[in-house]
């Protein structure tokens, strides 16, 4: 018993890069079925990205650490996939070696994990999986239904959802000054175009109401914007990240940047339309690829990608199919 392993891996705060690291825990449990594998969390939304993983036994959350080097010495490995400023401190305080994946760039987010776990066991390469992973359970998809009914959704047989996250992880610390555009991030679609998407929408698809997702920074957007909201079910700031997979059930499409909700929305079925340019989907985009994500990438900036393109892409979506497979 003494040779089992113990490993510990410290999870990035960045809700899609945890996402993009699921496959990674998933190919160490098949790698080392035996093992115990312990991961350590900075923050709820983290947490909620590995909750009920069967390949985890414990979730550790960093600040219950008081003591991090007699801590690190429960583990005969420590791991971090995505080594930000963050998680690499964290390492640093057990004082002791750590296994650290490389920079994404030219690999994918989801690449870097599998790489390292490849490179720790060359002797039994196992295949990783194509998917991320989340495991929303009923009470989300009750949650989430709850708040979409109180929020205007009426499951009327005509209405359409269509969720849409109209920000990034910055957004919901500079609130309205992130929107302004000489400091918005070249991830985000300005949000006027948004607004002026679900305007043409509006006259052209009445049935369509916009299931609008994120922060409180992208609440305050919305509430400046939207001055009437008999096509909008704002749940902005009320959805945890597995009740935010769970919504995806009931969305005929899935709108957004490059963002954490993406790649959440991609450990599902719905239909999504993407939008990229500073950062490229070959490094950042959802995985796996199917045939009803469209990604739209701007030549130059975000700013490219026209309101008219975003329209023929959700109305492709639509047209393939009126439903899509449960989660």
């Amino acid at each position: 018993m003494n040779n089992i392993k113990k490993f510990l891996i410290i999870q990035c705060a960045n809700v899609g890069d945890a996402v993009c690291g699921t496959p990674a825990i998933k190919l160490l449990r098949d790698t080392c079925p035996f093992a115990q594998i312990d991961v350590l969390v900075t923050c709820d939304a983290s947490a909620q990205v590995i909750k009920n993983n069967p390949d985890i036994n414990h979730i550790i959350y960093s600040e219950s650490v008081r003591k991090p080097k007699v801590f690190a010495e429960n583990y005969t490995d420590i791991i971090v996939f995505m080594a930000t400023q963050k998680e690499s401190e964290i390492a640093e305080k057990m004082g002791r070696a750590y296994w650290r994946g490389s920079e994404p760039n030219p690999v994918h987010l989801r690449d870097v994990g599998i790489n390292l776990i490849h490179s720790l066991f060359p002797e039994n390469k196992l295949p990783a999986s194509d998917h991320n992973f989340l495991y929303p359970q009923p009470e989300d998809f009750i949650s989430i239904e709850e708040k979409l009914k109180k929020a205007g959704a009426t499951f009327d047989k005509n209405e359409i959802l269509i969720a849409c996250h109209v920000g990034c992880s910055k957004a919901s610390k500079r609130a309205l000054k992130f929107w302004k555009r000489n400091i918005a991030s070249f991830r985000t679609w300005p949000f006027e175009n948004f607004y002026e998407l679900t305007k043409v929408f509006k006259k052209e698809n009445p049935a369509i109401k916009w299931v609008m997702t994120g922060t409180l920074g992208e609440q305050k957007i919305i509430k400046k914007y939207f001055k009437t909201r008999e096509n909008l079910i704002d749940l902005t700031a009320q959805t945890s990240v597995l009740e935010l997979a769970a919504l995806m059930k009931f969305c005929r499409v899935f709108l957004s940047g490059d963002s954490g909700p993406m790649h959440v929305a991609s450990t599902t079925s719905v239909p999504m339309v993407s939008l990229f340019s500073s950062t490229h989907p070959s490094v950042t985009g959802p995985r796996p690829m199917r045939d009803n994500i469209i990604l739209l990438i701007g030549q130059h900036s975000i700013f490219d990608i026209s309101v008219e393109e975003v329209k023929k892409a959700i109305m492709k979506n639509l047209s393939n199919g009126k439903t899509h497979e449960k989660l």
